[in-house]
This record gives structure tokens, sequence and C-alpha cells, in this order.
């Protein structure tokens, strides 16, 4: 019961903050922190989805550019040893 009750609070954790990296796509701490979990939870392609999804959706000219984030996937796959 008490794994359940984790494993609940984790995927609502991991929906609100799915939610507020989609509301608020330029907060590149929260755009690593959700893909630092997805790595985590072995959702490499959760990773590769979010990461091209928010380069997509952002312009030129933005806080964040899509080589932000490009730079930051990279960054991210360093630090979780999975191509390294």
């Amino acid at each position: 019961a008490v794994e359940s009750a984790e494993g609940n609070a984790a995927v609502a954790a991991i929906e609100s903050l799915q939610q507020a990296v989609y509301a608020n796509p330029e907060n590149l701490a929260m755009i690593n922190l959700l893909g630092s979990i997805y790595l985590r939870a072995g959702k490499n392609e959760d990773v590769e989805k979010l990461y091209a999804t928010l380069a997509s959706r952002l312009g030129r000219g933005g806080r964040v550019s899509p080589a932000d984030l490009q730079v930051a996937l990279g960054d991210l796959y360093l630090e979780s040893a999975l191509y390294a």
C-alpha cells in the first residue's frame, strides 16, 4: 500500500511538473528537472519528445532558444551517463 501511495504521488508530481513546463516553456530549470525525472524513470523517449516539442514551440529571440534546449538535453544525457 505504501509503495502504491508513493507511486501515485510520483505520478501526480510528474503531471504537475508537466503542466508547469508547458505553461512556462522558457523555464529551463523546470524543463531540466522534468527531463531528469524522466531519465531516472527510464523514459528516454519522453525526454527526447519533451525537448523536441518545446524546441518547436520556441521562437528565436526568446529567453530560451531551441539551441539552449539541445545543449540542456546533451548535458542531461552526460549527467545520467546514458550516452557516455
